[in-house]
């Protein structure tokens, strides 16, 4: 890249107004704890209440998986990879939240 593309790239990115991003950045963040509270309440309660893991609740809801990992203390899904060795994801969880 040369050094007046590199300009230009700096200029382009300058285009939005600091106002207008923090609005646009609000309504994402707002939407984002609405979901997020819809699914940790999902998690709530096809767990009775985070007492009970299977692995077969947790493959039949997928999208709920970055709540078990962050309840399992595994907050990157690199993290979890590591830690697996022959289980399946939904297994393993279930297997290391029923402790």
């Amino acid at each position: 890249m040369s050094s007046d593309q590199a300009v230009e790239e700096w200029k382009r990115r300058q285009a939005i107004k600091f106002d207008t991003e923090m609005a646009v950045t609000f309504s994402v963040y707002r939407n984002i704890r609405q979901v997020g509270s819809v699914f940790f309440e999902k998690a709530y309660e096809i767990t009775n209440g985070f007492q009970s893991f299977s692995s077969e609740s947790i493959h039949s809801h997928p999208y709920l998986l970055p709540i078990f990992q962050h309840l399992s203390g595994i907050f990157s899904k690199s993290a979890l990879k590591n830690r697996l060795e022959v289980f399946p994801i939904p297994q393993f969880l279930a297997q290391h939240l029923n402790v």
